[in-house]
């Protein structure tokens, strides 16, 4: 705790400082640029329509995977102690959970990213509300694939979370299952929903975003800083107990492969005949073979743009030079005549009547 906290204190500081320059350089073009005000009212319908989609998967989460997952989790009837499954790297790893400003790091670590996601990304980014769509849309796919899993197939809890040792020591109803999870706060908290891991795939969600779009303001100090951020969630997940392996490694898979299946459908290979990146692509206002162009890409097009520009002016000017030199040949007066120019090069005319 007394090490982790300067060292966050001093990456947020050194990312802050590098930001500052773009975010400039972005507000100067929002200012210089101006939309209609109907199609920013259009663009906002579309931003909760996404929105709308996230709410809607993250119930279904919680009333079907968390309200089954409380419901059929195994009860050991102790409430001393958890009695979790063996598991390899809970042999490897002690069991001790750091928190910074009362959080554990992988909870931290989705503050973090969602924060910067809000607050420098969708502002500033060339096609930020594209991100965020993509952003929304992606962690609901995942929270309904979730769903799936943790509502089938629950282990014993293997961390000492006080609610669930209470809990594994009775049984619950449906009815109560839903009551504990769903009507005690938000976000909701159950039981044995364990596979897979929400934290591990979220986490790794947002990197997988942020580097398909570039959302890195050209800094490979914040992209080391976002993927550290990862390793530490990850890490955190097994020091406190949180998930077995099984739940981290599906999580891996889970975040990667969804994510390949969401870009092949909205702006690759199969875009074309898939309903589903059809709509994806109307929410957003591109058309299929947009790929990805974040600050990194936009600054590669500028400068290539930039010196094609210049190179086509340094042609214009040479050739206009060349012209300028050759006419001016053609009226000088040379010691025997006047300079022509012919077929085969300059020739020295003898005399002004020869002309």
């Amino acid at each position: 705790m007394h090490i982790i906290l300067p060292l966050v204190l001093c990456i947020g500081v050194s990312i802050l400082i590098q930001l500052r320059q773009q975010i400039m350089i972005r507000r100067r073009q929002q200012l210089s640029s101006s939309g209609s005000t109907s199609c920013k009212n259009h663009q906002k319908k579309k931003l909760l329509m996404s929105f709308a989609v996230w709410t809607a998967s993250y119930t279904i989460m919680g009333v079907l995977g968390g309200t089954m997952a409380y419901y059929r989790f195994p009860r050991t009837f102790d409430d001393k102690e958890p009695h979790p499954l063996p598991d390899v790297l809970f042999e490897i790893i002690p069991e001790r959970c750091p928190k910074i400003l009362g959080q554990n790091i992988q909870s931290l670590s989705l503050i973090i990213f969602y924060a910067y996601l809000s607050v420098f990304v969708v502002p500033y980014h060339p096609r930020g509300l594209t991100v965020l769509h993509h952003f929304l849309l992606l962690n609901s796919l995942m929270f309904l694939t979730r769903t799936t899993t943790v509502s089938v197939t629950n282990l014993p809890q293997p961390n000492f979370t006080p609610k669930c040792l209470r809990a594994q020591n009775d049984t619950a109803t449906l009815r109560e299952s839903f009551s504990v999870v769903m009507l005690s706060g938000f976000p909701p908290k159950a039981c044995g929903d364990l596979i897979y891991s929400g934290h591990a795939a979220c986490a790794i969600l947002s990197m997988l975003i942020f580097e398909r779009h570039g959302c890195f303001f050209g800094s490979g100090a914040i992209r080391a800083a976002g993927w550290a951020l990862v390793v530490a969630a990850v890490a955190s997940i097994f020091m406190c107990r949180s998930h077995y392996t099984v739940d981290v490694v599906l999580g891996v898979y889970f975040s990667y492969f969804l994510s390949e299946w969401f870009w092949a459908r909205v702006t690759g290979g199969m875009a074309e005949g898939s309903g589903f990146g059809r709509w994806v692509r109307w929410l957003t206002g591109e058309e299929v073979g947009v790929e990805a162009r974040g600050w990194e890409e936009s600054g590669k097009s500028s400068r290539a743009e930039s010196g094609r520009s210049t190179g086509e002016d340094t042609a214009e000017n040479g050739d206009e030079d060349r012209t300028q030199l050759l006419t001016g040949a053609l009226i000088s007066p040379s010691p025997t005549g006047l300079i022509s120019l012919n077929g085969s090069g300059l020739t020295d005319v003898a005399s002004y009547g020869a002309v």
